[in-house]
């Protein structure tokens, strides 16, 4: 494995919402570990994310809401969004990419 991917120890201490993220995210395509990539890389500008999805802004909305309902925390906040892209960037299998 690619020496920065997280090592089994560091798996361990994911967090419990994870998972049930992860399906969710799975089931959806990507599309919420995209909105959250897109809203940072819009510099927390919620049209802008919209925009690069190519989404109307209502869908950015309710993607962020089943983040939160998943995992607890608000993307829409600088501390959710950074924990949220921290964790799912540490979690990613090793090679992966976006």
């Amino acid at each position: 494995p690619h020496p920065l991917h997280a090592a089994p120890a560091v798996r361990d201490l994911m967090p419990a919402w994870l998972a049930p993220l992860q399906e969710a995210d799975l089931r959806l395509g990507g599309a919420l570990t995209d909105t959250l990539r897109a809203y940072a890389a819009a510099k927390l500008d919620l049209l802008k994310a919209a925009a690069r999805l190519d989404v109307h802004p209502d869908t950015v909305y309710a993607r962020f809401e089943r983040i939160k309902a998943l995992s607890g925390l608000d993307p829409r906040t600088y501390r959710g969004l950074e924990t949220l892209l921290l964790v799912a960037d540490a979690a990613r299998p090793a090679g992966a990419t976006s």
